[in-house]
């Protein structure tokens, strides 16, 4: 009775540039893969139905290129996406109607702009390559910044002053944007990648959970639990964004491993970092 819906919203992409083995083979690295110059072409937006035999439509129809992760209007109707069409250097958020008749670009340019989500406000958050800042130990790498622009993709701005790279944001139940910040000033570069929460115009910057943890090693792809203060993600590893654990948060539960945090998969070890001294 919960699943009041018959259709889901996904991408079918292929993996980002990177051959086993190869000196060049950072298409796992949590930032590079990223990279529109990563890109390769050959995705699809998908509406697919629920039902046994549905099939899957494809929302972008014969248009050739490489997605981010799509998200779902309020009302149902409009999804916005990141995509790189075949010929372009960047990733660009385009819109797109519920049943993949019209197509629109709303961002342009040399920059790359990726997964963005609605805000209650009629705004577009994203992440973007706008900040001209890049992944210290990898100065040829963006470090993406959490930025906004209005509905139609016009007075585009950024709304953080980290100096790292910032991913996956999405939206809390009370309205604030949750998003996986990368702590790279005076910690370890690979294991501080935790959840943060801002205004959807910046500010009130605070972090969430997991800013003084080593496990897991990278938290993504929160999203807020309806009807409840607590949030779900994805434990991925810093070397390695593509496998992980799925976890659940609870903040008013504390705010460091391994207060707060439940293991969805306890079959599956954090990746890359292994299970914490709490689940051995």
């Amino acid at each position: 009775p919960l699943v009041d819906f018959d259709k889901i919203v996904l991408i079918d992409n292929p993996f980002p540039n990177g051959k086993p083995g190869d000196a060049t083979n950072e298409w796992r690295h949590e930032a590079r893969h990223r990279n529109g110059y990563m890109a390769v072409m050959g995705g699809k937006l998908l509406s697919v139905g629920l039902d046994p035999g549905s099939e899957a439509k494809s929302l972008f129809g014969d248009k050739v290129g490489s997605f981010w992760r799509p998200d779902v209007h309020f009302d149902g109707k409009k999804i916005v996406v990141s995509f790189q069409p075949q010929g372009h250097k960047s990733y660009h958020l385009y819109q797109v109607d519920s049943e993949g008749k019209e197509v629109k670009q709303l961002t342009f340019g040399d920059y790359d702009d990726l997964d963005p989500v609605y805000t209650p406000d009629d705004h577009i958050t994203f992440c973007s390559s706008r900040a001209h800042t890049y992944v210290r130990c990898m100065p040829m790498t963006h470090a993406y910044a959490v930025s906004r622009c209005d509905a139609d993709g016009k007075n585009i701005y950024v709304v953080s002053r980290n100096g790292e790279a910032e991913y996956m944001a999405s939206v809390l139940n009370d309205g604030r944007v949750i998003y996986t910040r990368w702590e790279y000033t005076e910690k370890a570069l690979w294991r501080i990648q935790s959840l943060w929460t801002m205004n959807p115009d910046g500010t009130n910057v605070q972090a969430f959970w997991g800013n003084q943890s080593r496990w897991p090693d990278v938290l993504t792809e929160a999203r807020a639990i309806p009807g409840s203060r607590r949030i779900m993600f994805t434990g991925l590893g810093h070397h390695d964004w593509f496998n992980g654990a799925l976890g659940i948060i609870d903040p008013a539960k504390g705010l460091n491993y391994p207060d707060g945090l439940t293991k969805v998969t306890p079959d599956v070890r954090w990746t890359e970092v292994g299970n914490g001294p709490a689940e051995k």
